[in-house]
This record gives C-alpha cells, structure tokens and sequence, in this order.
C-alpha cells in the first residue's frame, strides 16, 4: 500500500491515529499508542486505547487485545461517565463495546463469543429505548442501527456454527421492532438461502426491496446508518441479493448480469466481484473469472485486498494449470506482498515468496 505520508509526517493524538488507520498502518500505529493513558483527556485516552485495541485484533494478537481492553475494567464504571460520573452518556467509544463483544470468538472461544454478542445486543436496545424515551430521535436511531449491526453480527456467528435457527430468531426479534429496515431482511434472506429454502430466501429478498423503499420515502433523524442509505441499498445491495438468489438457482448468467450491475454503481464492491468471478467459474469461463477479479483489483485495489478475495484469485490461476497463468500467480502474490496492508495473511496467495 503506497503511504500517502511517512510515519513522521503524521499528525499527533487521535487524528494521527486516526490517519494511521485508515492507511491500515497498524504496526506504526501501535508504536504510536504505546502510551494510551499519558492523557489527561480521558475521552482521547480512551479514543486511542480503542485504536491500539483495534491493531492489535486486526494483526491477530487476540490475547493482547483482550488484555489491553480488560485493563478498562467495568466499561460502565461511573468514572467513564461525562463530568466525573455526573453526566448523561458515556466517554467509552462504541468501537471498544464491540471489540469487547468480537474478542472472544476471535480467539476461538465461539459460544462465550456469542453470549458476549447477546449483551451487547441488549445493551444497544436499552440505549436504542432510552434515547427513544427522552424524545432524542437522531440518537434513537443510531442506537437503533447498532443494534441492528450486532444482531447481524450475532446471526453471522450463529451460521458459521450452522445454528440457522437461532440465527433467524435473533433477526427476527429485532425485526419486531424494525419491520422496514432493509439490511436485517436481506440478512435474513441469506441465513435462508444457507438452509436451502430457496422461495423463503426469495420472499425475505423481495422484504428488503420494499423496505428499502419505504425507507427512501420516509424522512428519518440525521444519521450515517442504514436508513440514510435506502437509495444505495435499494441498488447495490438488490443486485447483490438477487444475484445471490439466482446463483442459488443456478441462473448463473443472469447472476453475472446483477454483480456486474452492482459494480457498475461501486466498482470497488469486493462481494460483488469476488461473486461475479464465481459464477463465471460456474458458468463454464474460467478465463473470465480471472479477468473480471483482475480487472476490479486494477479499479480499486485496496477494496479488493481481502484475503478471501486473494484466495479465489489464487485458486483460479492454479485451476488454469498452465505456464502464463502460474506467471500471473507470481506477479499477483508479489505485487500483493509489496502492497499488502499490515492484516493480511500473505498465505493466501498460495505463493512461497523467497
């Protein structure tokens, strides 16, 4: 990944940090956060602690991460409220309540992963109610948006250790509350499509199309969640889902034909175009399924530098077995192991670099 600035041209505090992250310069950055309590700002110091936090869980380092985050204590302790525990809220960032809920099933500790899901679960519907009680709607809705994010977050757990049910029983709890929130609908149309109930998964799909557009037709509070992005979600995250749909039915040209819109609207969509080169695998091209993921790493290479991406890219270059597509296999993993954010297991270029 080309720097847009060197490690001493970063600002100080939160916002170099901030810089940091978003060039996914984790190791610099955790060299930058050695001394996350020097602060006498106890909203910054726990700003930064979140960000070494957050290093050290992409990198891996799950025990530390953990035991970086249990050096808070309580994060509802009093002393983490506004005014010395006198004010309404509280200074711990939200990153920090849900790494705290990610740790344990990082680690492979997958059931105390999801029982720590379901708190944070709860704790977001009692801010969500909270907020809704004294008439804070913009802060409503954000609560709202978290947890719909954790009960999401929640379900995916759940199908990973194919405990389908329950994840539907999570979506659908929250969908109780939130009937026309799109992303829960479409999340439940995927656990569907797990199980192989392919109308059910259809019927779910179509629920969050008409969510979608009930949602750009009603105003809602300022907010940078779900309901302000009805419009792309209406576009984009349709032509996902019905690709999705119609690679389960085995339509695989006319999912080519919906990833290939949805990459239209957002050419760095790395689900799109990872899907797309799959179902033209599927369809019989695999030369095609190369050049569409080749050609979308040339549009937007740091969106796509994901390592399952990576390792589908890999993969179809050996399925080609041939002289210029193991050559093609060596640039790729060396252009990846020069460009690379600090994250990324180079293991999945299935390529020995020497």
């Amino acid at each position: 990944m080309q720097l847009d600035s060197g490690p001493d041209e970063v600002a100080s505090g939160v916002e170099g940090l901030h810089q940091l992250a978003l060039q996914v310069l984790l190791v610099i950055s955790l060299s930058v956060t050695g001394t996350a309590f020097t602060s006498s700002d106890l909203a910054a110091a726990l700003s930064v602690t979140a960000y070494h936090v957050v290093a050290l869980a992409k990198l891996r380092v799950y025990g530390e991460a953990a035991a970086e985050l249990a050096k808070l204590g309580d994060l509802d302790d009093p002393q983490y409220l506004p005014n010395k525990g006198q004010g309404a809220g509280s200074l711990v960032p939200f990153a920090l309540r849900w790494l705290q809920a990610e740790l344990p099933g990082l680690a492979g500790q997958d059931q105390e992963g999801i029982q720590a899901q379901y708190r944070l679960l709860d704790w977001c519907r009692q801010q969500a109610a909270t907020a809704k009680a004294a008439g804070d709607a913009a802060a409503a809705v954000q609560w709202l948006e978290r947890q719909q994010r954790s009960a999401c977050s929640l379900a995916g757990k759940h199908v990973r250790l194919r405990q389908h049910r329950a994840a539907l029983a999570v979506l659908n709890e929250v969908l109780k509350q939130a009937p026309h929130q799109p992303v829960l609908w479409s999340q439940a149309g995927h656990v569907l499509l797990s199980l192989g109930d392919i109308p059910a998964a259809q019927r779910s799909f179509e629920r969050a199309a008409a969510a979608a557009k009930h949602l750009g037709e009603t105003p809602e509070p300022a907010s940078s969640g779900y309901a302000l992005e009805a419009d792309r979600r209406s576009s984009l995250e349709g032509c996902r889902d019905r690709g999705l749909l119609l690679f389960a039915q085995q339509d695989f040209k006319g999912a080519i034909g919906e990833f290939n819109a949805a990459l239209r609207q957002d050419p760095g969509d790395h689900v799109s175009a990872n899907n797309l080169a799959l179902c033209s695998m599927y369809a019989g091209s695999l030369s095609g399924g190369i050049q569409s993921l080749e050609t979308s790493f040339m549009a937007a290479p740091e969106r796509l530098m994901q390592e399952g991406v990576v390792l589908n890219l890999a993969s179809m270059y050996d399925l080609g077995a041939s002289g210029p597509s193991m050559e093609a296999k060596h640039r790729m993993a060396t252009w990846v192991a020069a460009t690379a954010p600090d994250d990324l297991d180079l293991a999945c270029t299935k390529t020995a670099l020497g």
